[in-house]
């Protein structure tokens, strides 16, 4: 018996389509599918554990990357501060310097009725007996040479207030950045008044020695004691005139700092530009 030519698969769409099987039935088709779909299962499968697998090395990564982030946050962090403690040294520098050009002018303390050097309470008694006996001018002489020599104590006073400007430390930086008009002043004040008067007492004993001061009080003790009844007050006259020429270079000195806050025209320098314009937008280094 002869068999039937073999037949080549014909080609559609540039694929290969089979033959139906001589019983005509979709068998073998449906056999395909099945293996087709169970294929791409299967490389689904294998991709969606390789995501779980790589899941952690991405977390590792991420967590890498965000390192270096937190450490310059840390950096800026740090630098914020650093940058408030220079800048507030600095409101205080210009502040003096500008408070002590002030201060020693002809006149500063003696016409300014915050900084003029009233007659001592210890003298108020004396005072107004000689001013009885005819001897007010001594008294007045005496309180103009007081003022003067404050005066030319202030001119000299300045390098010592710098000095203990770059030496001070700030507790809470931030706290004096972020606090009254005169917050910087007040603080400088309170850590380091005691000492400056002790420090800027040479400098005033001098002054008040070329100012006359020193003189017209002796003068002043010695006519005093002659009158009937006279007792001689215990007094420094050196320590009543530091007190008061420190305080009102204390004075000035807040009025300068009120200026550098309130105005920018009087923030002459990048580093005060610079501070208080990013406590004024609320910078986070400055809150």
């Amino acid at each position: 018996m002869s068999r039937p030519p073999c037949r080549r698969p014909s080609v559609k769409d540039g694929g290969l389509v089979r033959r139906p099987s001589h019983n005509g039935s979709g068998e073998e088709s449906m056999a395909m599918r099945k293996w087709v779909v169970g294929g791409l299962v299967a490389v689904a499968s294998m991709a969606f554990v390789g995501c779980e697998q790589l899941g952690p090395q991405l977390q590792n990564i991420a967590s890498s990357a965000a390192e270096p982030a937190k450490e310059q946050t840390a950096q800026k962090a740090a630098l914020g501060t650093d940058t408030i403690v220079a800048g507030l040294k600095e409101t205080l520098a210009v502040a003096t310097k500008n408070a002590v050009g002030k201060a020693s002018q002809p006149g500063a303390y003696a016409s300014n009725p915050k900084l003029r050097i009233p007659m001592p309470d210890q003298l108020k008694g004396m005072a107004a007996t000689m001013r009885k006996f005819g001897m007010g001018p001594l008294v007045d002489d005496l309180e103009a040479k007081m003022n003067a020599g404050a005066e030319q104590a202030a001119g000299q006073a300045g390098p010592v207030f710098l000095d203990a400007i770059r030496q001070m430390n700030f507790d809470d930086a931030k706290k004096v950045l972020n606090g009254g008009n005169t917050a910087a002043t007040n603080y400088f004040r309170e850590k380091t008044s005691a000492d400056l008067k002790d420090l800027c007492k040479p400098v005033v004993t001098k002054s008040i020695d070329q100012a006359g001061a020193s003189a017209i009080y002796k003068t002043v003790m010695d006519k005093y004691s002659q009158l009937p009844l006279a007792t001689k007050p215990q007094f420094s006259l050196e320590d009543y005139v530091s007190d008061k020429a420190v305080t009102g270079l204390f004075t000035l000195l807040g009025e300068e700092e009120t200026k550098i806050r309130k105005d920018p025209a009087a923030r002459t320098t990048q580093l005060l530009k610079t501070l208080f314009e990013s406590a004024a937008k609320g910078s986070p280094s400055a809150k």
